[in-house]
């Protein structure tokens, strides 16, 4: 899927090709701000944040109460900006409801969605988004982010001496660099995320150089996927084929 992983299997006795990521094939190069604002029902001007929290329990157990404390920070910072927080469950859903109650944050200008996570992403102007497939979602759409991830102490004790690179988010790992900022564990706070956040909003200049890298990216995954992947497959299964009875 991408571009770096041949190498891993250099010296194995496995035969493997880059074939490009599907996701790169099906977002366009360019969505339109208007139009998904539009598809939202939000207003064409105005800022606009997308917080992706996670697609698991466990990840909302860890994120979810960070997540919203960075909303409201945010929200004193940029009093007229609107919240989209896509989810995609009904628990996932309670369990941010409860903690925008725990938090007395009930009154923020929040739109909790059921999926459409691609859609909050293309209308926002800036994400923050927990490491993991969305990060590259994001990437793909062109839209400055900020990557955060929480796990249980004793968890994050042990994956932490396990990394062989410094990044965690998709987007720095194929830039080989810090393109975005990354928080993990204790230094994910609400105060970090949301300055890094609202720096990156007002920032043109590192607006203009994102979208040119997840320009490149974007091109560099789009290989007609599909196409490629059965190129590859189909010889290894015509070898194997068994003549009919």
């Amino acid at each position: 899927l991408f571009p770096f992983e041949p190498a891993l299997y250099a010296g194995h006795p496995v035969k493997a090709c880059y074939v490009g990521h599907p996701l790169a094939d099906v977002i366009p190069l360019e969505t339109n701000l208007a139009e998904a604002r539009a598809h939202l029902n939000l207003e064409a001007e105005g800022l606009v944040f997308a917080l992706l929290p996670g697609s698991r329990q466990s990840e909302l157990h860890y994120m979810a109460q960070t997540f919203v404390q960075t909303a409201q920070l945010l929200h004193q910072r940029f009093p007229q900006a609107r919240f989209l927080v896509p989810l995609v469950s009904r628990e996932t859903r309670l369990h941010f409801e409860t903690e925008l109650w725990r938090n007395g944050a009930q009154e923020l200008p929040l739109t909790l969605l059921f999926g459409h996570a691609q859609e909050a992403v293309a209308a926002a102007d800036g994400v923050l988004v927990a490491s993991g497939t969305a990060t590259l979602e994001v990437a793909l759409l062109k839209k400055p982010m900020v990557i955060t991830y929480k796990m249980s102490p004793k968890s994050w004790r042990i994956m932490r001496h396990m990394g062989y690179q410094p990044w965690i988010g998709l987007p720095n790992i194929l830039a080989c660099c810090f393109a975005v900022p990354e928080f993990l564990q204790d230094d994910a706070t609400p105060e970090n995320l949301a300055q890094a956040l609202g720096n990156l909003v007002c920032d043109e200049t590192v607006q203009e150089r994102l979208h040119e890298l997840f320009t490149e990216m974007h091109l560099l995954l789009r290989q007609d996927t599909a196409s490629r992947a059965a190129a590859a497959i189909l010889p290894v299964l015509r070898r194997h084929e068994r003549p009919l009875p």
